[in-house]
């Protein structure tokens, strides 16, 4: 690929560079003058070490921690640059031909003078190029998914499992039926305030569960013998256990994120069911699939077998999903971690600590001269302040603890639960009031029915009696009739 764009570097005060762009096998070493130097970036984008931007006029800008130091040592130095990017997109690893691939190729074809950018000291690299002292320690990091769990309506109920739940069930019924059980003997009538008091099942039940519920000494009757004292006694500890119990677990699912299956170390990852994966070409990637160690070559027989890792975007929708873990330089980790650090985790512990550095081919003459200005920054402290700038400006995420999180308000989800189980026992309690309400209407219509049956039936018989009653005074008359008229004639 020709590139024939104009480039614009960015430097720390501002300073501006006009750059042709172009491929690096198009370079030719024979042009070069003295005080010149082609530097050569990665095209994949390593913030916050390089930045690739386009400004207003469609020209490349880029900018980052490597840049201030390419600038200051051209200031220090006093050489001018042209910044190329690496012509495949690899830092640089020994391909399976024995051949090396990215900028340490470019550099061992000698068609740049400097590769600049997070790239890893090693033995590997240092048998075919040199570099320069370190500018930054860094190490292996690992990236998973972690960060909040999903909104759940019915977390009032996750510190216990359901068994849990169901135990204490049946032992507020058992509790319930002993302290009733007990009432019904002869030794379980006490005298409370001066009365003679009986305990029902229904008073029983209710003791229990108000004594879990921390509502007990509302309750105005006790029993007063010493074997419902002693299990009442005991229900009451055992209360306080499971209430405290179920208030801190709580509190700690409310205010604290747990990662599913997070990794803190190498050896975790090992031992996970995560896929390890790493930038293609990378050094990562040399140094797993060629390391002898057990716990190293464990994981670079999985990661022979992962997909192509061409950027970071490519290795975060794998992590994102919760089917990998992401392998590579710590700073670049910290920085991946900390713009979406509620939903990724960052392993806590490193490997393979080592340096980054510049990279320059076999014997070049300049090497010191680079190294002296950079062992200067450092002594200056020049370049912890570039590294706290660039940290500072893309890291969005603050210090804050890759597991933990600070409590806050808690939001209707949160309490979703309460007031669901709160809908439900008032709706109960209305549904129980209606069926009392159309029994006791159903009751009272079938008793007017009876009674109105019954006052039909005794004014049947009343009337029948009266009928009878007169037909007899009707036939008694009519016989005094007739014997008055009898003895009128005799």
């Amino acid at each position: 690929m020709i590139r024939t764009k104009e480039t614009t570097v960015k430097g720390l005060r501002g300073l501006t560079r006009g750059l042709k762009s172009t491929s690096c096998a198009l370079i030719n070493k024979a042009v070069r003058s003295a005080s010149s130097l082609w530097a050569c970036g990665p095209l994949l984008p390593a913030i916050p070490f390089l930045k690739r931007l386009s400004n207003q006029s469609d020209n490349i800008v880029y900018e980052g921690l490597c840049i201030d130091i390419l600038q200051e040592l051209s200031q220090r130095l006093n050489f001018s640059y042209q910044l190329i990017e690496s012509i495949d997109g690899h830092f640089g690893a020994p391909t399976s031909n024995g051949s090396w691939n990215g900028m340490i190729a470019m550099l061992m074809r000698d068609e740049l003078d400097l590769a600049i950018g997070p790239l890893t000291i090693t033995s590997v690299r240092e048998a075919v190029i040199d570099f320069t002292v370190p500018y930054m320690e860094d190490g292996g990091g690992i990236l998973t998914k972690g960060g909040e769990p999903a909104p759940d309506f019915l977390n009032i109920f996750r510190p216990f499992p359901l068994g849990v739940w169901l135990i204490l069930c049946a032992c507020i019924m058992t509790t319930g039926a002993v302290l009733f059980a007990i009432s019904k003997t002869d030794t379980a009538r006490g005298v409370s305030g001066g009365q003679h008091t009986t305990w029902s099942l229904d008073d029983c039940l209710l003791l229990t569960f108000s004594s879990l519920v921390s509502q007990g000494a509302r309750f105005e009757r006790h029993p007063t013998c010493t074997p419902a004292r002693l299990v009442l006694g005991c229900w009451w500890v055992f209360s306080i256990l499971i209430v405290s119990m179920y208030t801190a677990t709580l509190a700690a699912m409310l205010t604290v994120t747990v990662g599913v299956d997070t990794i803190d170390s190498i050896d975790e990852l090992a031992e996970s069911s995560l896929t390890p994966i790493t930038l293609t070409g990378s050094n990562w990637e040399t140094l797993f699939l060629t390391a002898e160690s057990d716990v190293f070559e464990k994981v670079g027989r999985r990661m022979a077998h992962t997909p192509v890792i061409r950027a970071d975007a490519d290795a975060l929708k794998y992590v994102m999903e919760g089917s990998a873990a992401y392998i590579l330089d710590l700073n670049i980790i910290r920085y991946l971690y900390n713009q979406d650090c509620k939903h990724l985790h960052m392993a806590k512990n490193t490997f393979v600590s080592n340096g980054l550095g510049f990279a320059v081919p076999e014997n070049a003459n300049y090497r010191e001269q680079i190294n002296a200005v950079l062992l200067k920054l450092q002594e200056s402290g020049l370049m912890d302040l570039w590294r706290n700038r660039w940290w500072r400006t893309f890291l969005d995420c603050g210090a804050q603890g890759a597991s933990v999180r600070s409590s806050q308000q808690l939001d209707f989800i949160s309490i979703g639960g309460v007031l669901i189980l709160y809908l439900a026992v008032i709706t109960l309690a209305i549904v129980c009031l209606l069926s009392q309400l159309f029994y006791k209407q159903r009751k009272s219509c079938r008793s007017r029915k009876l009674q109105g049956s019954s006052t039909n039936v005794s004014d049947a018989v009343h009337q029948s009696q009266t009928s009878h009653e007169s037909k007899t005074s009707e036939h008694s008359s009519e016989n005094t009739t007739r014997k008055s008229s009898l003895s009128s004639d005799a």
